[in-house]
């Protein structure tokens, strides 16, 4: 059992390395006025300012 939650955790930590990333990566291909926009979005957004990756 605990060994089966080590793996579904690295699971976890891989999709939201990936997740990460491919927000960075879209929002690098949007225009800049568009980027500030979503950026500020981002920050009012309780939910996704608590977000940590390790």
């Amino acid at each position: 059992m605990q060994q089966e939650k080590r793996k579904d955790d690295a699971k976890w930590k891989l999709l939201a390395r990936k997740v990460a990333s491919a927000k960075v990566m879209s929002s690098l291909s949007l225009p800049k006025r568009k980027r500030d926009e979503e950026t500020r979005v981002n920050i009012n957004n309780p939910g996704i300012r608590s977000f940590k990756l390790l």
